[in-house]
């Protein structure tokens, strides 16, 4: 899906998959698995720059 991701075509790309009864295997950055754990601490974060500076 590339490094530029954006919650819209996140959002689509799982519609989608949702249609065909598809679910995402694993995520992967430069061939090494995405852990749950880190996957919430961007979220965590993510979500704390939303509060504090309110993107």
């Amino acid at each position: 899906m590339g490094s530029n991701l954006d919650i819209n075509n996140i959002n689509l790309n799982n519609q989608k998959a949702e249609q065909q009864h598809l679910r995402m295997s694993s995520i992967r950055n430069f061939e090494r698995a995405v852990s749950s754990e880190h996957i919430e601490e961007v979220r965590h974060n993510a979500q704390m720059a939303l509060a504090i500076h309110g993107f």
